[in-house]
């Protein structure tokens, strides 16, 4: 989803370099896995996710319906 559906990470490789560098959280929860699926416990008041790529880099995704 943060590669394919969004402009976060221009590439699959991009979001991995991310993890490994432990710069990449979820709702302030640190990624520690490549091959992390998104559940429904996830996504905050069952529509957003709170994306931070580093310091910085703060994004909030919307679930369309």
């Amino acid at each position: 989803v943060l590669v394919q559906q969004t402009e976060i990470f221009s590439s699959i490789s991009e979001y991995r370099r991310a993890i490994k560098g432990n710069a990449l959280a979820l709702n302030k929860v640190k990624l520690t896995a490549a091959e992390y699926t998104l559940s429904n416990e996830d996504w905050l008041r069952g529509k957003y996710i709170m994306v931070e790529n580093g310091r910085r880099n703060k994004y909030l995704i919307s679930l369309s319906s």
